[in-house]
């Protein structure tokens, strides 16, 4: 469900990373952006844009819908990508890397962790 307010953000990220490497296709993709990357420096552009095209301005068009000054946007964009890309990087690591089948208690553990630290720190937002 998507959130209605800022304080239903961390949630709705925190779900979103669970459900996109819950996936097989997702893991599948990110080993392949990263071995892309890696191996060919001709190819890095693109592997930027998808990041420039589809992954950040998510957060900018989500934090502006529920924001009212650009403070409180920038600062709930941050929050979103602390939960992103910390969350994000022990998935990469048990799914795509480790290939494990699904997240393990540790890291759904972890997510519940992260999921209260946004809650805090959205709380204290500027607005």
């Amino acid at each position: 469900m998507p959130p209605r307010s800022v304080d239903d953000v961390g949630r709705f990220v925190r779900d979103a990373v669970l459900d996109l490497y819950a996936t097989d296709s997702h893991p599948r993709f990110v080993r392949c952006l990263f071995a892309v990357a890696i191996s060919s420096k001709k190819h890095r552009p693109l592997v930027e844009r998808v990041f420039e095209e589809r992954l950040r301005p998510g957060f900018g068009l989500l934090a502006a819908a529920l924001t009212q000054t650009p403070a409180e946007r920038a600062y709930v964009e941050h929050v979103m990508r602390m939960v992103v890309y910390s969350l994000g990087f022990m998935l990469l690591e048990e799914r795509a890397l480790l290939a494990y089948p699904k997240a393990t208690t540790h890291t759904l553990e972890y997510g519940e962790w992260v999921l209260g630290a946004a809650n805090q720190l959205l709380a204290a937002r500027p607005r």
